[in-house]
């Protein structure tokens, strides 16, 4: 898919941009969740 995977930290920000409908911090979600781009760690 995307070769090796990189770890992150995800800041809350992130997720209350995405629940107020910031399309960007959906995107970035979408990413990190269901296209395993990432591996995330939140805060």
């Amino acid at each position: 898919m995307f070769g090796e995977i990189k770890p992150i930290l995800i800041d809350t920000d992130v997720i209350i941009n995405h629940l107020r409908g910031m399309e960007e911090d959906t995107f970035f979600l979408r990413r990190v969740m269901v296209e395993e781009e990432f591996k995330g760690f939140f805060l």
